[in-house]
């Protein structure tokens, strides 16, 4: 396992396979969207186990009796275990059911029967997983799925071109008649085939989503809410596959004679041919971008809204209407929330006092807020307190950047302080809203002894699956140096044994530890020296710096 500013991720010979929270979108969503279209799941079967997010997430569904997990690696068991916190401890559910094998293997021999079949391995083009993207195992998926039983499948839309898109689509439609396809990340699509066509109920639907684990769900994952909240994630009806293709014939990928595996190797690395947002705009220039409801309706203005802050939930900026169909009002809400991710507050607010808008979803109200906030605008109060209902983690932050650009600095620290303990359990806040604390903090830290002892203290320990990490280590060690040598020293400790290479850490560092007589003295000294080596080696032609809004600055 490893870290990213993501939290916890796990590596297979060398390659990451899975995220706990930024790939929380696939991993949460991918098998709920089976379970909310299914008419009354009961049994489930998720094809790997990685963060146990989706078996966990699953297995919370009220309906649901069993949730059975294949995994081919026993070692993946050990992360699913550390990411307790994003998949609803799957491990200890006494639901879910976790066999370690080969899937081929349990779908050919098992007498089970599903209602949701997901299907989430690694990548194609890795050697032996397009064996799980063939006609074969696809027909004997079909084949365990019970009446009215659902089949999904994950795809990745990056690395890969349109040829190849359209084989997985005609390999999936050789055994499943209809496929819809939706998006659970920017660039990862869920494929979910059926033998009939899905009927669509509105009314039902809605009512779904509003339980749990739909709810909770749709707000951490998605960033989102409701049925228009679900539905931002629709790309396409089933009748889709076809214009895909163009009406020209497509070779399906078979045992045999595996083509899928090998044209992903050949477009890997490379610019992505594949374009969602073209495949999205195909699918409403043929009308078959929403599904067809046999009751009731969605309010679609609002889902174009929300299909674009989702994808900002994701850190991916999205240019809204790229084709025309979006109105002047929400191409400028999209460029607010460009501006939000690049780190420009005052470029929000400018938009904002321009012509007001009212927030739509809690990605936007984040957005509002934070450029409120960052003006000192009192106004930002009434936004970020409807922000508190769903996420209340954001909702401290942002105050605490109010009160902090209005020089209330003991208020400040008090809700910066309970932001980042409830961030110890919470892993679902938005990572450009928290990422932005950390500069604050460092500068409310250095107005009094006090603040800095309370947020050394907030940020000695770890917050959930171990996001924002790195920055968290980064900030503590700035917050300690207003404080005793002890502190300081504990601070630096926790950056060991791969410190940061800046001249001023380094420095402090060698300083500290030969006056503490630490163990890591020489260790530090010699470091030093190397860095000072190569500074001077380098002089002549320094880096330009790189602005990073939510970098913590060298002291």
């Amino acid at each position: 396992m490893t870290t990213t500013s993501g939290g916890l991720a796990f590596v297979v010979n060398g390659k990451i396979d899975g995220n706990t929270r930024t790939d929380a979108p696939t991993q949460v969503m991918g098998g709920l969207i089976g379970a909310a279209l299914h008419r009354d799941p009961r049994r489930a079967l998720v094809i790997g186990l990685g963060t146990g997010s989706t078996a966990g997430w699953l297995a919370e569904v009220p309906s649901i009796e069993r949730v059975d997990v294949v995994e081919l690696e026993p070692a993946i068991l050990r992360v699913a275990e550390a990411s307790a916190p994003v998949n609803r401890n799957v491990l200890a559910n006494p639901r879910v059911r976790v066999t370690i094998g080969d899937a081929r293997e349990y779908l050919l021999t098992s007498r089970d029967r599903y209602d949701v079949i997901f299907s989430e391995p690694s990548n194609p083009y890795r050697a032996g997983v397009s064996s799980l993207f063939t006609e074969e195992f696809y027909r004997a998926a079909r084949g365990r799925l019970t009446p009215g039983g659902i089949f999904l499948q994950w795809l990745q839309s990056y690395e890969v071109d349109t040829e190849t898109v359209r084989e997985v689509y005609a390999t999936l439609g050789s055994a499943f008649p209809a496929v819809e396809s939706w998006f659970s990340r920017y660039q990862d699509l869920i494929l979910v085939a059926t033998a009939a066509p899905i009927a669509y109920d509105a009314d039902v639907l809605r009512a779904r989503l509003a339980q749990e684990p739909y709810r909770s769900a749709l707000s951490g994952a998605w960033a989102t809410s409701g049925l228009e909240g679900f539905l931002s994630h629709f790309l396409a009806r089933a009748s889709f596959a076809g214009g895909l293709s163009g009406g020209q014939p497509v070779p399906r990928n078979t045992d045999d004679r595996n083509v899928i595996e090998f044209a992903f190797a050949r477009s890997l690395g490379r610019a992505t041919a594949f374009d969602l947002d073209r495949a999205r705009t195909l699918a409403r220039q043929r009308n078959e971008d929403t599904p067809v409801f046999s009751r009731g309706a969605a309010d679609w203005d609002l889902v174009r809204p929300l299909r674009v802050s989702t994808i900002t939930a994701d850190g991916v900026v999205v240019q809204a209407g790229a084709d025309g169909a979006a109105a002047a009002e929400e191409k400028r809400q999209s460029r607010a929330q460009k501006d939000f991710l690049e780190g420009h507050p005052e470029k929000v607010l400018d938009l904002w006092r321009e012509r007001p808008w009212e927030p739509v979803g809690s990605v936007e109200l984040a957005v509002v807020s934070q450029a409120l906030a960052d003006a000192g605008d009192e106004s930002a109060l009434p936004y970020i307190e409807k922000l508190s209902g769903e996420r209340p983690v954001e909702a401290e932050a942002l105050l605490g950047q109010l009160r902090w650009r209005q020089g209330r600095f003991a208020e400040a620290a008090d809700l910066f302080e309970k932001a980042y303990m409830r961030y110890r359990e919470d892993p679902w806040p938005l990572l450009p809203v928290m990422n932005r604390t950390f500069t604050i903090v460092a500068d409310v830290a250095a107005r009094d002894r006090r603040f800095a002892e309370r947020l050394d203290a907030a940020l000695a320990q770890p917050f959930a699956v171990l996001l924002l990490n790195e920055e968290r280590l980064q900030t503590r060690y700035k917050v300690a140096t207003y404080l005793e040598p002890s502190k300081l020293e504990d601070a630096i400790a926790a950056l060991e044994p791969h410190v940061p290479w800046r001249k001023g850490l380094l420095s402090r560092r060698a300083k500290l530890y030969e006056t503490t007589q630490n163990p890591r003295a020489g260790r530090a000294r010699r470091e030093l020296e190397l860095f000072l080596r190569e500074e001077s080696g380098s002089a002549a032609s320094p880096a330009t710096p790189v602005e990073n809004p939510g970098a913590v600055s060298e002291p």
